[in-house]
């Protein structure tokens, strides 16, 4: 649920749902949906290849370059690919609407910030959100399985370790 307001909290919480309210709905997860995989900072879609032969069914991708999603879309005809923020609503909403039921979701989140061979900034470096975005985009998305890539430093990222686990504990994952 996208900008619900929350009236009441116990003895169970009560919202208003109104006019500027999304509310993305998901049936249950079957054994499809640990087979179909959504592509988030998708790049050109590389990575879309080795899932596919590992037996993955990409469903859909998101890029925020317009010239990566259009070789995306050259390169997977068949996959929608939407332009735009993995932290954008609207994006949000886009990729529900392509596929709008439970999936692996699959994201290669933004490595400068981490890398030897980048800035080394972490938390600093606002590239580093791509984490939290991609991380709140599989929970809005009803992921059954995230499965997020990086390079090895961020691993031991005392900022990423913190958002993995925190989320892993909030969300269940």
């Amino acid at each position: 649920v996208f900008d619900a307001t929350m009236v009441q909290k116990d003895p169970m919480p009560v919202f208003i749902v109104d006019d500027p309210t999304d509310v993305l709905l998901y049936g249950r997860s079957s054994r499809e949906s640990f087979s179909n995989m959504i592509d988030l900072c998708s790049g050109m879609g590389i990575g879309t290849i080795g899932f596919q032969a590992a037996g993955m069914v990409p469903v859909c991708a998101a890029e925020w370059s317009p010239p990566l999603a259009e070789a995306f879309r050259s390169m997977h005809p068949d996959v929608p690919c939407i332009t735009g923020d993995i932290a954008s609503k609207e994006t949000l909403k886009c990729l529900y609407k392509a596929h709008p039921k439970p999936a692996v979701v699959m994201c290669g989140f933004s490595c400068q910030p981490f890398s030897s061979g980048g800035s080394q900034r972490g938390a600093e470096d606002t590239r580093s959100n791509t984490l939290h975005a991609a991380l709140r985009a599989g929970y809005m998305l009803r992921a059954v399985a995230i499965l997020l890539e990086c390079v090895q430093d961020a691993s031991s990222n005392s900022m990423v370790r913190q958002q993995i686990e925190g989320f892993r504990d909030q969300c269940g994952y």
